[in-house]
């Protein structure tokens, strides 16, 4: 069969979007050889200038690629005032009421934490793909994609590169009415388009708001729509009451009015620092704000709009009659202060009634503050509307039993409740890394970076898809039924019981 047509459709649909700013730059050049693979197996898992891969672990994740915050941390060449600004945020971090600390990726370490389960079989995907490529291209496109791979390494590509059958429609985000191989010829379009823009952004050291309007924003719609979707939040802001504070310093006695004016304080300090606003971080709502500064005024204040998180969160979107989704309409109209009704850390209203699964924080090369020292705030403050919620529903729980020994057994038992182990995102050009984010009644650990893929290279594109995806049936799955579990949405059965 002659797949000549098709490849020219292909490669003319990437040469439609290339910019004339990139008609001046260098003639392509075939990629360098990768020092650390053996035996012809492409390593996906760390970049080209890092050293050889250590062999003997059985998810391959020990040795992770370099991220702006490894650089900033070990670098000599990062400029002193870098190296002191994301310094002085990790400290801020540290000083949280609930601290948030950052630990590089130990599978040893990570492996013996309570939760580890509830990612173990996403990080095993993760890791069969990024670190051979396993199946992460659909075998439909076989011949095209070899015409392309011959062009730049003049070699055929690795034969488990491709499925070996058709994965379900519903892993691919594929249509059942769709047909396959129809798909699989415009994903191919589309993600060499994708890649193509990337290349061009990084050749003209476009600003961030070209990444992610060109390169993220469409890859990450192309994975996630549907039940689980992606919502661009970089002008959300944070409700003041789930804003985490830092710890007080001073040990002197205060009055009720100090402290509430030094919460105020810390908000405001932190806020700004994190984000790099050069306003004011907090907004009121109220106009007697100035004039009365209660504790109760955190619920009427947020961060300024000017000073930005995150760029992007998945959201769990259920069917409109799901039980977890109308047990969280019921929750948040009942504890609702004067209409804002919001289930996240924010009242943005794309989001407000629907849970933050997983949160991406994206930036250029250039950037002087690090991606995850922002992820690692909003994280702290997703986690302190988690608790304020589950509090509510404990509360009315624990009121329908009338059993003072039960009460006591449940009270117990809820001292020891954690919230589940979540991935964050961190972008960094073209390098999408993960990281676990692992609670516990003290603190908040985030352990990485994992490789996600990257969108230097169209295999390095399709292994960040299949990633994507790996992360996607997660939050189906685990995730959703962890949620279930923290707003105690009944049973089925309980439900028919309850009507009975």
């Amino acid at each position: 069969m002659d797949h000549s047509r098709t490849l020219q459709w292909v490669e003319s649909v990437v040469e439609s979007i290339v910019d004339s700013s990139s008609a001046h730059c260098e003639p392509r050049r075939k990629r360098p050889k990768r020092t650390h693979n053996k035996g012809g197996d492409a390593d996906f898992s760390y970049p080209y200038n890092t050293q050889e891969p250590k062999h003997g672990s059985h998810l391959s994740l020990d040795t992770p690629p370099k991220t702006e915050l490894d650089i900033e941390m070990r670098s000599p060449k990062k400029s002193k005032g870098n190296n002191k600004g994301n310094s002085e945020i990790r400290d801020l971090l540290l000083r949280l009421e609930t601290p948030v600390d950052i630990e590089r990726w130990d599978v040893r370490v990570v492996s013996k934490q309570d939760d580890f389960c509830k990612i173990k079989k996403l990080l095993k995907n993760i890791n069969d793909y990024t670190a051979k490529g396993c199946g992460v291209l659909p075998k439909e496109i076989k011949p095209y994609f070899t015409a392309i791979y011959r062009e730049g390494e003049a070699a055929d590509p690795a034969v488990w590169w491709f499925e070996t059958e058709a994965s379900p429609s519903a892993i691919r985000g594929i249509n059942p009415l769709v047909d396959a191989d129809a798909f699989a010829l415009m994903e191919l379009a589309m993600l060499r388009k994708i890649q193509a823009r990337a290349a061009s952004s990084k050749t003209n050291n476009r600003h961030e708001c070209h990444w992610v309007s060109a390169v993220y924003m469409p890859l990450l719609q192309h994975v996630f729509e549907e039940e689980v979707q992606v919502e661009n939040v970089a002008t959300a802001t944070m409700e003041g009451d789930s804003i985490p504070l830092l710890k007080r310093l001073r040990t002197q006695p205060r009055s009720t009015s100090d402290s509430t004016l030094d919460a105020f304080d810390t908000l405001s300090e932190f806020c700004v620092t994190v984000t790099g606003s050069s306003v004011s971080s907090i907004n009121s709502q109220n106009s007697s704000f100035k004039g009365n500064k209660g504790t109760h005024n955190l619920a009427h204040i947020q961060s300024h709009s000017n000073a930005k998180f995150v760029n992007f969160v998945l959201t769990m979107n259920p069917p409109e009659h799901d039980a977890l989704r109308e047990t969280i309409r019921n929750l948040i109209t009942g504890i609702s202060d004067k209409g804002r009704r919001h289930v996240n850390q924010s009242a943005y209203q794309p989001i407000k009634d629907k849970i933050i699964a997983v949160s991406i924080g994206a930036t250029t090369e250039f950037s002087t503050v690090d991606p995850l020292l922002r992820l690692g705030l909003w994280t702290a403050a997703w986690h302190k509307r988690m608790k304020t919620l589950r509090q509510h529903v404990f509360a009315t729980y624990i009121a329908s039993i009338h059993d003072e020994g039960e009460r006591m057994k449940h009270r117990i038992y809820e001292q020891k409740k954690r919230m589940i182990t979540v991935p964050v995102i961190t972008i960094v050009g073209h390098q999408w890394n993960v990281y676990f984010v692992f609670f516990d009644a003290q603190s908040i650990t985030m352990h990485g970076p994992v490789r996600l893929g990257s969108t230097e290279e169209l295999l390095s594109t399709y292994v960040l898809v299949a990633s994507l995806r790996a992360i996607y049936h997660w939050i189906q799955t685990t995730f959703k039924e962890a949620m279930e579990d923290w707003f105690m949405v009944p049973s089925p059965k309980a439900k028919l019981d309850a009507t009975s």
